[in-house]
């Protein structure tokens, strides 16, 4: 592992700062391997004094010093030329030094090479490409840091705060959404689009967007080469597993996608210098082709699904969830962050509910230390205080009471003694459902923590009435429940947040998230898909919606207390607890 410069070092400081500037946060994620680097020539030898040649001359040696590679001539020649320009000169000077620079060193172990050449032109230059070779936001920061750590380097006249610009103004100019807008999932179509456009309309508006209808997944190649043709560099969408998967085998084939250069952070390179404007209007929906110009290379896509074959994400085809990937984790961690070691799972038969439930007990399971009881119930011919019993063992309790009253021989008073093991239930269904579930526990005289997922999120976030039959569940939920905002619907979240993705893609990087997602806090995974991390929230005792707060991990003195009562002799007679 190559050594940090001090001025990687310098600029981490100031990092917290501009990331709430720009509402990001710190998260934890693999980092990338640099590829082997390639030779490069230093110089040996000395040259003739620079100032006493021409400016032709000077031009002509400088060519020659790039050709040879000689970068600490190069960089020499280019000191010596910048100081004989103008101010139109020098910054022109110092963009070409720039592109030059930045087309040879595209990894750090080549940038160490130049490093070696010890002047201090080289320096200041090698410093200013390890600046934007960081992702995202690192980037930012590490510029404003060479202000103050090279404040004689000839690229604080021009060329840093055009490169800092580019954070700064959005790097989408026209923006193409794929949605259907007609037929099956017409009306999940319109959400999204209008939590888009409640985004496009708290934003600075300098970004064109234009809608498409790929209600026909059989067009959804054709959508996106019209989408491409009229401009846009930038695609949000398709919606449907269909029509995602025929885009991104379409892009897989495209001639130039293996050889598309990217960034560290998977962006396409930036391009400072290209200032052209773009229409800022809110067009309808286009079928027609427009005379707007067109790209001739593949522009990156968020699609708004995941694909179910492996390998076709990529820097330019990156996919967006409704749902996060990773709930069931986030439940667990939860749950082990109180020290629970033993929970019950009781979740709906529906496709959806069980896959949920089967992804969490394989979380839940994966440490050792923990056990779990599962069980499921039918949404049709629902017996409430079944499914709930034998969850808790009361079968075995009622087996228990027969036998007593056959061995005394008389009627005995009886209340179900249930298992006492459990630590935490969680119910896996919509609210409906664990709303009549939850007054069961009062019937079983159960006093445990019960968690459900985020099926309990409001459809209406408008209108969320208080549910005294769900007091004390806790759940993770979707930011936008607690923000003062017009969102209508959760969907509209996702819409909210697939804008936000499309105007800051360039700023995500490892260890760094989104956190003014509606839907999440945003974060990007190496494999190219977005994932979000929910926030926890909980009915109140009276039935009131609010945001919950864990509580702090216990101490060694309760983390003790918990050992002593697990170690503790069951007061009932219970069967080993199984999956």
């Amino acid at each position: 592992m190559h050594m940090r410069t001090p001025l990687i070092a310098t600029f981490i400081t100031s990092l917290s700062l501009s990331a709430f500037t720009l509402g990001l946060t710190g998260c934890t994620t693999p980092q990338k391997a640099a590829k082997a680097p390639s030779d490069i020539v230093l110089s040996e030898t000395p040259l003739k004094p620079a100032e006493a040649m021409s400016r032709e001359e000077l031009r002509a040696q400088r060519l020659n010093a790039q050709t040879q590679q000689a970068w600490s001539d190069y960089l020499q020649l280019t000191e010596v030329l910048w100081h004989q320009a103008n101010d139109r000169e020098q910054a022109e000077i110092e963009r070409q030094t720039w592109q030059t620079l930045a087309a040879e060193f595209k990894d750090i172990r080549r940038l160490q090479r130049l490093r070696q050449a010890g002047d201090l032109p080289a320096q200041q230059w090698a410093d200013l490409l390890e600046a934007m070779q960081q992702p995202g936001l690192y980037a930012y920061s590490a510029l404003q840091t060479l202000k103050e750590w090279r404040p004689n380097a000839i690229y604080q006249h021009h060329l840093l705060a055009e490169l800092s610009e580019t954070f700064k103004q959005p790097s989408v100019k026209q923006l193409a959404v794929l949605l259907p807008l007609s037929g099956k999932y017409q009306e999940v179509g319109e959400q999204i689009r209008n939590g888009l456009l409640k985004a496009y309309m708290i934003s600075n508006r300098q970004t064109g967007v234009r809608f498409y209808d790929t209600s026909d997944p059989q067009q959804v190649v054709e959508r996106y080469q019209q989408a491409v043709h009229e401009g846009a560099d930038f695609v949000v969408g398709p919606l449907t597993k269909e029509s995602v998967e025929r885009l991104a085998q379409y892009l897989k084939q495209q001639d130039g996608l293996e050889n598309t250069q990217t960034t560290q952070d998977g962006s396409t390179d930036l391009k400072p210098f290209d200032t052209a404007n773009s229409s800022t209007d809110l067009p309808v929906i286009t079928s027609s082709p427009s005379d707007q110009g067109s790209h001739t290379a593949p522009v990156k896509v968020l699609a708004l699904n995941e694909t179910e074959q492996a390998g076709l994400n990529s820097p330019l085809f990156l996919s967006f969830n409704y749902r996060s990937q990773t709930e069931s984790q986030q439940i667990t961690q939860q749950l082990e962050a109180n020290r629970y070691q033993r929970i019950g799972i009781l979740s709906s038969e529906m496709s959806r509910d069980m896959n949920n439930a089967q992804s969490l007990l394989s979380q839940w399971l994966s440490n050792p230390q923990n056990q779990a009881v599962f069980k499921s119930y039918p949404v049709e011919k629902l017996n409430l205080r079944k499914a709930l019993g034998d969850l808790i063992n009361e079968e075995a309790s009622q087996a228990r009471y027969n036998n007593l009253r056959w061995l005394l021989g008389e009627k005995l008073e009886f209340f179900p003694r249930t298992r006492q093991d459990l630590q935490a239930i969680v119910l896996i269904g919509n609210a409906k459902q664990v709303a009549v579930f939850h007054p069961q526990f009062e019937f079983f005289q159960l006093q445990l923590p019960v968690y459900a997922t985020s099926n309990l999120t409001p459809a209406n976030l408008q209108k969320i009435e208080n549910n005294p039959d769900l007091a004390n569940v806790i759940f993770p939920t979707i930011p936008a429940i607690f923000t003062p905002h017009a969102l209508q619907s959760p969907l509209e979240a996702f819409g909210w947040d697939s804008f936000i993705l499309a105007m800051q893609h360039h700023k995500l990087a490892d260890n760094l998230c989104l956190n003014q997602g509606q839907s999440g806090i945003l974060y990007r995974n190496p494999d190219y898909t977005i994932d979000k991390k929910l926030v926890w929230a909980h009915y109140s005792p009276i039935g009131q919606l609010t945001r919950w707060v864990p509580p702090p991990e216990p101490q060694e003195a309760d983390a003790e207390a918990v050992s002593d009562e697990k170690a503790a002799p069951p007061t009932i007679e219970r069967q080993p607890v199984k999956p």
